[in-house]
């Protein structure tokens, strides 16, 4: 029997993302205003994501890690060049 590996986690900037992928937030490198406004909507370090859209705007469902823990979603439209700036692990 052979046993397949897991692939390795990978970090990629928010914008060169695919649709589909799922990935967690590891890194905003974003000034405080723009930061602290996709973090009142659940963008954070730590939340788990999946990519809708790439684009303008880049289309991503945070699907975990705000403190309420009832499993809502929510869908949030970033700009290209806020894309840029955020950070995910993929695959972790």
């Amino acid at each position: 029997m052979t046993l397949l590996a897991e692939a390795p986690p990978v970090s990629k900037q928010l914008s060169s993302c695919r649709p589909g992928d799922i990935g967690r937030v590891t890194q905003v490198d974003l000034p405080a205003p723009d930061a602290s406004m996709l973090r009142a909507m659940g963008l954070r370090v730590g939340a788990m994501v999946r990519i809708s859209r790439v684009g303008e705007p880049t289309v991503v469902e945070v699907i975990s890690g705000h403190e309420c823990r009832c499993h809502c979603r929510c869908r949030i439209g970033v700009a290209r060049s806020l894309a840029a700036a955020i950070t995910l692990t993929l695959g972790a």
